[in-house]
């Protein structure tokens, strides 16, 4: 186990969570057979960002395992996709 697998864990795991919150939220929307909603920014700022930031993370990971470059770089990769969680649970939020 290296080093960064902790700090990785803990960010993958806060990206999961919100990309599930995100699915059941939409799909309480759906429920409640609004016109219009959800509306396509709706469905991407809580299912599409969270999966996206997901499928980097798990691209990290695996590409720190293969290639030698990257390993160096991992642990700031993963800083920065864990830095990047407060601006967007701001936005996830409602702002302020």
């Amino acid at each position: 186990m290296r080093w960064a697998d902790l700090p990785t864990a803990v960010v993958v795991s806060a990206w999961g969570y919100l990309l599930i919150a995100g699915i059941g939220g939409l799909l309480s929307i759906k429920a409640q057979h609004v016109p219009g909603y959800p509306a396509s920014g709706q469905v991407i700022q809580y299912a599409g960002l969270p999966a996206l930031f997901l499928l980097l993370l798990i691209g990290a990971v695996i590409l720190s395992r293969k290639a030698r470059w990257f390993y160096d770089l991992y642990p700031f990769a993963i800083g920065f996709v864990g830095f990047l969680l407060f601006p967007f649970v701001m936005f996830w939020g409602g702002g302020v």
